[in-house]
């Protein structure tokens, strides 16, 4: 259940990367936690010698269960969630939970590969794959691929090892702080030349989206707390937690951009 994707291999054919089956991994591991946290609880309680369950008890044999069955509920996610695999001579990936088929294209038949946010697009035989990147380090994405995988990454620092003498920051925003100071952590910023976004499956990479390049901006709205940037062939996503954070990064790229 949790292991690795295994697609039927041809002869003399490697496989150079997989999907991390991290959430498997940490289903299952919350769940031998649960069960043990549950027992021992039950046993703590007192409830196996006759004795009533106190109200702290209680409420702690209900989250324990309730980790376990989220435990479980991962595990099973990862059973039948859609797997992928790359190899020396095809990317293959397989679909549905129930009903399961396998898909294939060969690298030489690859035409083009693009991220769009977390995933990575496959365009090839007529037909496009998506592959969910989570967890997948960028350096690994580009030697599995070679030639055929989307523009590599930059390697992430502080903003102001970053950014180019006489740059300035028009907005930046950090997953737990909004601190504006150059050497806070962030996870995007504008400028008034370019967009500086952390990669989704890679946040020690980040893409660099010079304003000019910048086609189309999907604004966010209620229900989608994303922002859709359309440059150089690729749709960039910056994914934060609340709506008006998605709302301050649109405004501040048309503000950049008119200002040019």
């Amino acid at each position: 259940m949790t292991g690795w994707f295994d697609p039927k291999l041809e002869p003399g054919e490697r496989v150079l990367l997989r999907d991390p089956a991290w959430l498997g991994f940490y289903g299952v591991a919350l769940l031998a936690t649960s069960v043990i946290a549950v027992a021992t609880l039950y046993l703590l309680s007192g409830r196996f010698r006759g004795e009533p369950i106190s109200d702290l008890s209680g409420m702690w044999l209900f989250l324990g269960g309730t980790a376990g069955l989220t435990a479980g509920l991962m595990a099973l996610l990862q059973a039948v969630r859609d797997r992928w695999a790359i190899t020396d001579r095809r990317v293959v990936a397989r679909r549905g939970a129930l009903r399961r088929t396998v898909e294939a294209v060969r690298r030489e038949r690859v035409d083009r590969t693009a991220l769009d946010g977390d995933d990575l697009l496959v365009h090839g035989e007529g037909r496009t794959m998506r592959l969910d990147l989570s967890g997948v380090r960028d350096a690994a994405l580009q030697a599995a691929l070679g030639g055929k995988a989307p523009p590599a990454g930059h390697k992430a620092a502080a903003l102001g090892r970053i950014m180019e003498q006489g740059e300035s920051l028009v907005w930046r925003h950090a997953a737990l702080c909004n601190l504006r100071f150059p050497g806070a952590p962030w996870s995007a910023a504008v400028t008034e030349r370019r967009v500086l976004l952390r990669r989704l499956h890679d946040r020690t990479r980040y893409d660099d989206i010079p304003l000019a390049a910048i086609a189309e901006i999907e604004a966010p709205h209620e229900g989608s707390h994303r922002v859709y940037i359309h440059a150089n062939g690729q749709r960039y996503e910056f994914r934060p937690r609340s709506l008006p954070a998605a709302e301050r990064m649109y405004a501040a790229i048309a503000r950049a951009k008119a200002a040019t």
